[in-house]
């Protein structure tokens, strides 16, 4: 990753990126426009955007206030109901990213006619 997340990805037409993390050559993600890519352990996934349904950190590891800042995983469940889980800095970047996905989630569901529950997470 030593150019960027964004010259080792290709990108689609107009498809640009937004934000991404990197901590190591194996531990990134990045979210454009159309997708979501993540790199972990050595396996890289992406969701297109718009399959984007909800977004929630792991609750099990939420019991107090301070381990919603030490949390590092991110959960992404699709409209076709899959669920994925990636990491991100821990703190103040995930819940940026994670509240950002959630907007996006909401819209989906509304396009999709579905159900526009709120999720808190």
């Amino acid at each position: 990753m030593a150019k960027g997340l964004s010259t080792e990805i290709p990108l689609q037409g107009d498809e640009e990126p937004v934000i991404g993390g990197v901590e190591g050559q194996e531990k990134w993600f990045l979210i454009t426009t159309r997708t979501i890519v993540w790199q972990t352990k050595g396996s890289t996934q992406s969701i297109p955007m718009e399959q984007v349904s909800e977004a929630s950190m792991d609750f099990k590891s939420l019991s107090s206030a301070r381990a919603k800042l030490e949390t590092q995983d991110l959960q992404i469940t699709t409209l076709d109901d899959k669920h994925y889980r990636f990491p991100i800095e821990e703190g103040p970047p995930l819940i940026g990213v994670c509240n950002v996905l959630k907007q996006i989630g909401f819209r989906n569901r509304k396009n999709a006619g579905m159900k526009a529950s709120i999720f808190v997470g």
